[in-house]
């Protein structure tokens, strides 16, 4: 069974709903917990790597990006090649980025 792949249009509502929450509270707690759980519920990767890594396109919380993955590309990403993917930058430490 092929795990499902992201609706942009889902996403994009439920980003929505979380960026429109200026204030860090339990609302907005829960509308990340309501994003996470539906990109974590799809086929997804999650990568810790360092911000000046090639491979992480996304350097702020909460923002991403979307892009077509190199064909040569190596690690976590390999299994995506050539295919287009979102890249969602859920949190930092220092100079690591966990997308």
């Amino acid at each position: 069974m092929e795990t499902e792949k992201i609706n942009l249009n889902k996403f994009l509502k439920l980003y929505e709903q979380l960026i429109s929450i200026i204030n860090w509270n339990k609302e907005k707690e829960i509308k990340r917990g309501n994003l996470m759980g539906y990109l974590t519920s799809g086929m997804y990767v999650t990568i810790s790597s360092n911000r000046d890594s090639r491979t992480t396109k996304v350097h702020a919380v909460n923002e991403f990006t979307i892009f077509k993955v190199s064909k040569k590309q190596l690690g976590h990403m390999k299994i995506y090649r050539n295919e287009w993917v979102l890249m969602y930058c859920y949190g930092r430490h220092r100079f690591t980025h966990n997308l």
